[in-house]
């Protein structure tokens, strides 16, 4: 069979949290590698939309995902991840001026809904043209908060400790479950200022930041980046 009928009904333990494929033939119990048999689908969705509003052109997107696998053999193999994010884009008519914002959310679930990851984000940002668009000004502002909570799964002997047909897994107490919240910044300005149609200067500045909300000693460096850079078309 696919479970392990060693398990069924122990203490009122599913077969299924067995890992074990076994088999009798003549009189003998065998067993071989782990079998595995699930279901996946996955599910995708985008809707994006231009309009006009007090003067200015706006985008819309709305993005949606869905990917779940439902394990058939195993009762720690289920899993599912949602994503949705939506963005706009507006361009003022009037204005020399692009702007930006944007939200994403993402949640995802392992071994059954032990393992949980939920990410948030958000971003804003705008590009301003200048001297008949010769000089052009990006600035953006990203911020992403990642949350997550692992239980990990122990192995019970089932008071066998001689024996490993009939070991099962089990999750292992709240107590021993790893929790993990960080915030993480990132902050970009980049300057193109067009000579003509061959030659440009690009100034580029970036910075970053991770923090660990429950742990001060657990902090990530910054990261700083600045360079200036000459193109030349051909």
């Amino acid at each position: 069979g696919l479970n392990n009928p060693l398990v069924a009904s122990i203490n009122g333990i599913s077969e299924k949290a067995a890992v074990q494929n076994i088999t009798t033939k003549n009189g003998d119990t065998l067993t071989i590698a782990t079998p595995r048999l699930s279901d996946t689908y996955q599910f995708t969705a985008s809707v994006s939309q231009e309009f006009s509003l007090l003067g200015t052109t706006h985008n819309a997107s709305v993005n949606y995902s869905l990917l779940n696998t439902d394990d058939q053999v195993f009762s720690y193999g289920d899993s599912q991840s949602q994503s949705f994010s939506f963005h706009l884009v507006n361009r003022f008519n009037e204005l020399p001026l692009q702007t930006n914002v944007g939200l994403n959310f993402n949640k995802s679930e392992t071994s059954n809904g032990l393992n949980t990851v939920n990410i948030k984000g958000a971003n804003i940002g705008g590009r301003v043209f200048l001297f008949d668009r010769k000089l052009n000004i990006e600035m953006s502002l990203a911020y992403t908060q990642n949350s997550s909570e692992m239980i990990p799964l122990t192995v019970s002997d089932n008071g066998t400790s001689q024996l490993s047909l009939d070991d099962y897994y089990e999750p292992a107490s709240p107590e021993e479950a790893t929790i993990n919240e960080s915030n993480s910044y990132v902050i970009n300005i980049r300057t193109r200022y067009n000579l003509n149609a061959a030659h440009s200067f690009l100034l580029d500045f970036k910075y970053s930041n991770v923090r660990n909300t429950l742990a001060s000693a657990a902090m990530f460096p910054n990261d700083h980046l600045l360079q200036l850079r000459y193109i030349y078309n051909f």
